[in-house]
């Protein structure tokens, strides 16, 4: 009978939702009237914003009043007031998230009436859209309503022209708007939003976080023979080199017109070569036609190939490799191996090839050259496919009570400037080749000779923390590199112990209030500085807390930044700047550690 009576609060409930309103219904029994509501505006003024998904998930409350509910997040937009509300709801703890394209949070002007912690993350979310999204985790007692003022900074726009040199157009060329990240420390460039330009060589990128871009052109350019069409780059203000280009400034709701790129005359050269095989890697002879011919066109003995361009520049930007057609196509020049490349820019690269040896281009074997490239073509250049190591790697514990977290994924990336995708698996996932054994073994695949450094997401770590790590019988715990020769590769250990330390702690700014979403970084002291597996992160809530576990024992020190590039931590020369800022903390296993963190303030607002 309760089942019956159930449903119909359930079907009474869905009739008299509003707009901007959701509900859920109440649990046969209590007596529920909690309310989370609030308005969601523009940053740095009243006006209101429609249209703003809002979700709300469900699932602790419920599971805390032992209620299993046939949705777990409820869902509701803004109305014309910006308003949103959710009623009828259990007491307990709930996460809220707010979306909508082309906005970015405030978080420093969320107001609310209860405390509010920042999950940094979609949790359990599904995806809503494109825009940046921010989720908030709170209590609601229902005896109090929750309310919550929420602002919302509207994207920037950069516009402009791609043109050559005699201003004609540079039609159907793709332009990116770029963000400075770092990668294993190194300053890379990453794609944060691209368009095309149209038949007057004229681009927009909207939506755009409030920030510093890089602006990129590539398009395709013919060879005066009309055989290549390799892409060819160009940064604002019309410069080949991204560590020459110069940043634009984007603000909210604002239009940085203007951000023309003229595409110069510049010096480029031939490259060419061959690429050689192991005998292990070349495949039986096949007629041409028939049943049993292969694909063309053949290469070396192999079903294709592939070309890769990366720069080399220690103290530049690095951008992603530029991929390169080879000119030479018939039968016999491919049988022989042979390549040239055109459209290369003077500079000094590593050159990479990558050839597959079934269809279903999973068996992919890497060779590469360091080349230096003036104003001449550059000949007899020789890359050397190699076969490729096996490496196994397994995470293990010397405490049976933290045998249960070494299940830990394990991912694999290259410390040299290997091109994203030439790896054939970047995880220990399952189903992968090489998935994990009886003895917690698990393979990366076919690796190129190589530096690597193993990564993991430790935040799924309770109470243990890395000990050591060991290739073979030697310990590489302080520098985390993974060498892997060009026949063989020793075994990799990640061994857990326990109890692990925590830090906990508030961050404060030089006024003695709580920033909310500021990033909190643990980094070890010395040479442990090189493995990037020992560095906690953390974003403070909008109270100002935050919370690192899983730390191993071992000398730290512990910064706070307002605003701080992705994996800037990383980089020596960025950390130099911020050195006597950091707290000192030294660790002991299992302690618990509580303190107030001085924030280091966005330098460019």
């Amino acid at each position: 009978m309760k089942n019956i009576v159930f449903s119909v609060a359930i079907l009474a409930l869905a009739m008299t939702i509003k707009p901007g309103t959701s509900q859920t219904p109440p649990a046969v029994g209590q007596d529920v009237v909690g309310i989370i509501q609030g308005t969601i505006t523009r940053a740095g003024g009243p006006e209101p914003i429609p249209g703003v998904t809002v979700q709300l998930n469900i699932a602790q409350a419920a599971r805390r009043a032992g209620i299993t509910p046939d949705q777990t997040v409820l869902d509701t937009t803004t109305d014309e007031m910006g308003h949103f509300e959710f009623r009828n709801l259990l007491p307990g703890p709930y996460q809220l998230r707010y979306q909508l394209d082309g906005y970015f949070p405030a978080s420093e002007e969320i107001r609310s009436n209860v405390a509010l912690g920042s999950l940094g993350n979609a949790g359990n979310f599904r995806a809503a859209g494109r825009g940046s999204v921010q989720v908030l985790s709170f209590a609601l007692d229902v005896k109090q309503p929750v309310s919550l003022g929420i602002s919302m900074i509207p994207g920037g726009v950069i516009s402009g022209r791609i043109s050559d040199s005699d201003g004609r157009p540079i039609i159907s060329g793709q332009v990116s708007a770029m963000v400075l990240t770092y990668t294993d420390g190194q300053r890379t460039l990453g794609n944060s939003k691209s368009a095309m330009t149209n038949d007057r060589g004229e681009y927009r990128l909207f939506g755009l976080e409030p920030g510093e871009y890089y602006v990129r052109t590539e398009y395709r350019r013919p060879s005066p023979s009309g055989i290549s069409q390799d892409t060819f780059r160009a940064y604002f203000p019309g410069v080949q080199a991204a560590t020459d280009s110069s940043t634009v400034s984007v603000r909210g709701g604002t239009e940085s017109s203007g951000t023309n790129i003229t595409i110069r005359p510049a010096i480029t050269v031939k490259v060419s070569g061959t690429v050689t095989l192991p005998p292990s890697l070349t495949t039986p002879a096949a007629p041409a036609n028939g049943p049993r011919a292969l694909p063309s066109p053949l290469f070396g003995g192999t079903y294709a190939a592939a070309f890769y361009l990366e720069p080399l520049d220690e103290v530049g930007i690095r951008d992603d490799s530029v991929v390169l057609s080879n000119t030479l196509t018939t039968v016999a020049d491919s049988a022989a191996g042979k390549f040239e490349l055109r459209n290369i820019p003077p500079g000094r690269y590593d050159l990479y090839a990558m050839v597959r040896t079934n269809r279903a281009a999973q068996e992919r074997h890497v060779g590469h050259a360091s080349i230096i490239v003036g104003n001449q073509d550059l000949d007899g250049i020789n890359i050397a496919i190699s076969p490729g190591v096996d490496l196994r790697a397994r995470v293990t514990s010397k405490d049976p009570a933290a045998a249960s977290q070494t299940q830990v994924q394990l991912t694999l990336r290259s410390r040299t400037a290997v091109p994203a995708g030439l790896l054939q698996s970047q995880s220990t996932a399952a189903g992968a080749r090489g998935a994990q054994t009886n003895d917690s073994w698990r393979t990366f695949p076919a690796l190129p000779e190589g530096q690597y450094v193993l990564d993991s997401p430790l935040a799924l770590l309770r109470d243990a923390y890395v000990a050591d790590i060991r290739q073979g019988d030697k310990s590489i715990y302080e520098t985390g590199t993974v060498v892997v020769g060009s026949s063989n590769a020793e075994d990799v250990e990640v061994i857990l112990a326990r109890p692990a330390a925590t830090i906990t702690g508030t961050v404060q700014n030089a006024a003695r209030k709580v920033p909310a979403g500021s990033s909190v970084v643990l980094i070890p002291n010395g040479d442990r500085r090189q493995n990037p597996m020992l560095y906690k992160r953390a974003t403070s809530g909008t109270d100002g807390s935050f919370s690192l576990g899983a730390l191993a024992p071992g000398a730290y020190k512990l910064f706070a930044w307002e605003a701080l590039p992705n994996g800037a931590e990383l980089n020596a020369d960025f950390l130099k700047q911020y050195e006597e800022r950091g707290l000192p903390v030294a660790i002991d296993a299992g302690m618990q550690l509580r303190t107030v963190l001085p924030l280091i303030p966005d330098e460019k607002k």
